[in-house]
Formats: C-alpha cells, structure tokens, sequence
C-alpha cells in the first residue's frame, strides 16, 4: 500500500493562516486598548460613539479574520475538501490590500486550484 504524498505548499499556507490568527489577536488587544482610550479621554457624547462605532467596526473585521482564518487552518492541516475553500476565501478577502495582500491572496488561490493540490483534498 502506498501513501500519496501531501503538497509541502499546503503547510505553507497554514503557517501563514496560523500567523494571521497571532496577528488578529494583537490587533484585537490593540482595538481594545483604543477603544478604552478614546471612550476615558473623549468629552463629546457623539465622539465617543463615533470613536466606539469605528472601532466596533475594525473590531468586527478582525473577528472575521480571526474566525476564517482558524478554520483555514483546521482544514488545511486535516486536508478536508473544506479547508481548501475556506483558505481560496480568505485568499479572495486579502487581494483588496494592495499590492503585498493582493499578490500573497494570488499565489494562495493559484496554488490551491492547481490539479495535484486538488486532489491531495479529495475525499
């Protein structure tokens, strides 16, 4: 019986997936630490909604990295057929962040699209 070997790329990509969690954890102590600061020194009410509510936002946006980019791991690692797309998603949501995101997102995508890729995640 022989075993197929599984793409070295694939670990790639989840080291990089698994550094985008560490980063997201930074940045959600970083939103947080600002969001206590401007809710302290702000005086105006309106300020301090505007401020949270811009937080809030960035802070969503972190949670979704965060989120997306824990299963990618979870399924690149395990080669679940799963774990492929969610990795090609969160390739498609970095390529807006020009030009380092946009060319890593490319490579990612291209990479995981390739035949030998695809059938190391069938089932």
């Amino acid at each position: 019986m022989t075993t197929a070997r599984r793409p070295d790329g694939v670990y790639l990509i989840a080291i990089y997936y698994g550094l985008l969690v560490l980063i997201s954890l930074l940045g959600s102590c970083l939103v947080f630490a600002a969001l206590v600061a401007v809710l302290s020194t702000v005086q105006d009410p309106i300020g301090q909604v505007w401020g949270a509510l811009v937080l809030g936002m960035v802070a969503l946006l972190r949670l979704v990295f965060f989120i997306g980019s824990v299963i990618a791991v979870w399924g690149l690692l395990s080669f679940r057929h799963w774990g492929r797309w969610a990795a090609i998603i969160m390739a498609v949501l970095q390529l807006p962040g020009f030009p380092i995101f946009t060319i890593i997102g490319g490579l990612i995508i291209y990479y995981l699209l390739r035949p030998g890729v695809v059938s190391a995640f069938q089932p």
